[in-house]
């Protein structure tokens, strides 16, 4: 009967591929350095084939294992999807939804249908900026997010909700508040208050800016909506948001950002197409 070898055993020769070091690669799989030694033995010997070979203080793949490790990185990447998925269903089968999102604005009242929907699942929600929850996604943690994009794309299932322009968030006794719209080059000049690097709507309206040859200036990078909000009501710049973002009850002035839009999308699974 033939033999097969073991996802840690598989996972090791990877690990191993990428580090180039006994140590380095035990660390990245959180596992004891004998414990490599021993899984990347077991194959060698029952092969009788050197998987890898000493440079230094370094180890290389053999010309075997360079042609085979195409094959081991797919299988482990099949392994992590199927790993994913049914992590999914359980949270499925014990009613559990993790979602994540970007801009509450745009969210409760889709979340609010889906419960009204379907009766008797816990929702968790977790807000953060858009690149965290695409890396939420794909590292499983996360079921479905809302997000802010500059286009859809990232490999994910995505479904556009809106599309909408980038505005400059800014109180009625700023010198902009009477303008319904201003260009790159004219928001230069002002100090800016936005969200973290990690932010889609940040992201795109510097992706813009840098295309142009404008220089932005960012004063602060405040997370959450209620703190830019905060500092731009105290007069200490504009706040960069969506529209939609901005209540007319709130007193604010949004100002349109010319040639900068953003969907704000739903993506669905992880790099495995899971749905929810």
């Amino acid at each position: 009967m033939r033999g097969t070898q073991t996802l840690k055993q598989l996972r090791v020769i990877g690990a191993l591929a990428r580090k180039s070091r006994i140590v380095d690669a035990a660390a990245d799989l959180g596992i004891a350095q004998p414990a490599v030694s021993r899984h990347l033995g077991t194959v060698e010997k029952r092969f009788r084939q050197r998987l890898f070979l000493r440079r230094g203080r370094q180890i290389v793949p053999s010309a075997l294992c360079e042609t085979l490790l195409p094959r081991i990185r797919t299988l482990l990447s099949l392994a992590v999807e199927a790993e994913t998925a049914l992590d999914g269903l359980r949270g499925l089968n014990e009613r559990r939804l993790r979602v994540g999102y970007s801009t509450h604005q745009f969210v409760m009242h889709v979340s609010g249908g889906f419960m009204d929907a379907v009766r008797g699942i816990k929702i968790e929600a977790r807000c953060m900026a858009s690149f965290d929850l695409l890396t939420q996604l794909r590292a499983g943690t996360l079921d479905a997010a809302f997000v802010n994009l500059p286009g859809l794309g990232f490999e994910l299932h995505m479904l556009e909700l809106r599309r909408a322009d980038l505005v400059l968030m800014a109180g009625p006794g700023h010198p902009l508040a009477d303008e319904s719209s201003i260009n790159l080059r004219e928001l230069s000049k002002w100090l800016l208050i936005q969200r973290e690097t990690s932010s889609g709507n940040r992201r795109a309206l510097e992706a813009t800016a840098m295309r142009e040859g404008v220089a932005l200036r960012t004063l602060l990078d405040l997370g959450s909506w209620e703190s830019r909000r905060a500092a731009v009501e105290a007069g200490i710049g504009g706040g960069v948001v969506m529209a939609g973002e901005i209540s007319e009850a709130s007193g604010l002035c949004a100002i349109t950002i010319a040639t900068v839009a953003v969907a704000a999308a739903q993506h669905h699974g992880g790099p495995c197409g899971r749905g929810v």
